[in-house]
């Protein structure tokens, strides 16, 4: 998701034109936890390498249910409901009541138990099991989705505006909930920056219903204001915002317009400047970072990526895509990936075995490492370097 934090601060990777705001609390409604979580949370975690690399940590005991990956900052859904975070809290992304980044997992406080998490650039939100929204972090983008976009929450709020929510799906700019079975959807954040955007209603920071049905679990790519894209119903990727260029924006794309080239999709995922999806015939990719990886050179159509298998669950991150079926993955694109023991694995345009995130389910790409989910619960992670030693050189032409 988004840019690296070797490369811009997090309210930056979302749009430069945002001003990140004050950091003071909200307060959030009282809340009765069903069940305390653990007494600490103590794997350890190099914080001076988050934002830049990210590596595994010993975290088999961890039992976690999910994972979800910011731009700097990570959150795991563990047995019970309880919900933990680490990483950078500039902007109260990790949920603890504080702005202070954390080397260690802390708990999310007055949350519920949660059966669902899902983050965005600088924010995540949290499903109960009643189908009960909450949300914490960043909020200067509508992200927390209670209209307020004066600052940022350091504790959960609940959306009193959506009930009943059935699955969550977030992308760098926002967050969108399926409602019903048919696939009835709102959202909140920042997904309209250009007319004609597929909302029943004007932006007012709170979550507003879509005029098309989402497939669900819900697929949501939308990494910057002015591109968004899902899997509808029947199976299209719709997109709508801009065609964007090596951060320019040319011709608009037509409302909800369906992605030439993909049908039937299976996954869907996006980061700033790349979206990929897969069907029956493999992974394609399009967007300004397909040029990064020497791909193609435009952002639009799409572009098939040679090696990936058909149908794979895709986790896509600053100019890399990984694809996973049956527990093999392998990934695509530009710089490196770089396992606990050092190992390098070099991109290309050709996707290659990662053996390190084999076995691993339920895999969250951020932008800088790939993450993803053992049999057992551990999580396991590998870091992605754009260029040898942190410096990120210029993508080949």
């Amino acid at each position: 998701m988004s840019s690296p934090g070797k490369r811009a601060a997090v309210c930056l990777a979302l749009t430069a034109s945002v001003a990140c705001g004050s950091s003071e609390p909200v307060p959030a409604p009282p809340v009765s936890q069903a069940a305390a979580p653990p007494a600490a949370a103590s794997d350890p975690i190099d914080l001076g390498a988050l934002g830049d690399v990210t590596f595994p940590w010993p975290a088999d005991d961890l039992h976690a249910r999910a994972i979800d990956l910011g731009c700097a900052h990570a959150c795991i859904l563990e047995e019970g409901g309880h919900v933990s975070c680490w990483g950078r809290n500039q902007f109260g992304e990790l949920g603890d009541g504080t702005a202070e980044s954390r080397a260690t997992r802390a708990w999310v406080v007055d949350l519920p138990p949660a059966v669902e998490i899902a983050a965005t650039c600088a924010s995540t939100c949290a499903r109960t099991e009643g189908g009960d929204v909450w949300c914490w972090g960043g909020g200067d983008l509508g992200e927390i989705g209670d209209g307020d976009r004066a600052g940022h929450r350091l504790r959960p709020v609940r959306l009193t505006d959506v009930g009943g929510v059935r699955a969550l799906a977030s992308s760098d700019a926002g967050t969108c909930a399926v409602l019903d079975s048919e696939g009835r959807a709102s959202c909140w954040g920042t997904f309209d920056a250009h007319p004609g955007a597929p909302f029943t209603t004007p932006d007012d920071g709170r979550p507003r219903e879509l005029t098309t049905h989402l497939a669900a679990p819900p697929r949501l790519a939308a990494a910057s204001p002015s591109r968004a894209c899902v899997i509808t119903r029947d199976g299209v990727v719709s997109c709508w915002g801009s065609r964007e260029s090596v951060g320019l924006d040319v011709a608009p794309i037509d409302p909800m317009t369906p992605m030439d080239g993909v049908r039937e999709a299976h996954d869907l995922d996006g980061a700033t400047f790349l979206t990929c999806a897969s069907d029956a015939r493999g992974v394609a990719c399009w967007g300004s970072g397909v040029t990064a990886f020497a791909l193609g050179s435009a952002p639009l159509p799409p572009t098939r990526i040679a090696g990936m298998a058909p149908d794979a669950d895709v986790s896509v991150g600053d100019d890399f895509v990984c694809g996973t079926v049956e527990s093999e993955t392998r990934c695509a694109g530009y710089g490196e990936l770089v396992d606990a023991t050092g190992r390098v694995h070099a991109l290309g345009a050709v996707a290659t075995r990662v053996g390190a995130l084999d076995g691993l389910h339920d895999l969250a790409a951020g932008s800088t490492a790939v993450c993803g989910i053992d049999a057992h619960g551990g999580v396991r992670c590998v870091a992605w370097l754009s260029g040898h030693e942190g410096e990120p050189p210029a993508p080949p032409s």
